[in-house]
């Protein structure tokens, strides 16, 4: 009952400490912590970006090499039209 109390009346009292080598631990802990949940998150996003880019690059080729072989059809009919019509 005591230490329900005592909890009750100071929840936060466990969160407050006051050793300064253990506050120092606790915030390079978390500082640790921010820097590589921040790197994580970049990689992430980059990879994904790069996969994006990727992606299309591919769809734009292949879309280039079917408009020069369409290209390629209609000169070969063009010059096709061009030798009947001079016959």
């Amino acid at each position: 009952m005591l230490v329900k109390n005592y909890f009750i009346r100071q929840p936060f009292k466990l969160l407050i400490s006051f050793n300064p080598k253990k506050k120092m631990i606790q915030l390079l802990i978390c500082i640790a912590t921010g820097f590589v949940g921040g790197l994580l998150t970049g990689v992430f996003v980059e990879k994904s970006k790069q996969k994006k880019l990727l992606k299309m690059e591919n769809d734009m080729l292949k879309n280039h090499s079917r408009i020069l072989a369409l290209q390629q059809k209609v000169s070969l009919l063009e010059s096709e039209n061009n030798r009947l019509s001079k016959q």
